[in-house]
């Protein structure tokens, strides 16, 4: 699956299977994953908690969610 992270998401895609082979992609802090990318997603998420915050580092990001499908895959 192909999995874009999005701050402008609503809500995380409860569908997702994070026991599957999942591909994480994650755009520029600025603006996000391109449009060309977005289309092929097979689902959206966000980090749950953001509140207020316009954007994360990227790399910050990534070990957050990162360490998210790691808890799942190891429960």
């Amino acid at each position: 699956k192909l999995v874009v992270a999005d701050v402008n998401e609503k809500e995380n895609d409860k569908s997702i299977n994070f026991l599957e082979p999942t591909a994480l992609i994650l755009g520029s802090e600025e603006k996000g994953v391109v449009r060309e990318v977005a289309e092929l997603a097979d689902a959206f998420i966000k980090i749950d908690g953001t509140g207020k915050v316009e954007s994360l580092n990227v790399s910050v990001a990534g070990a957050i969610l990162m360490h998210e499908i790691f808890k799942i895959r190891n429960t």
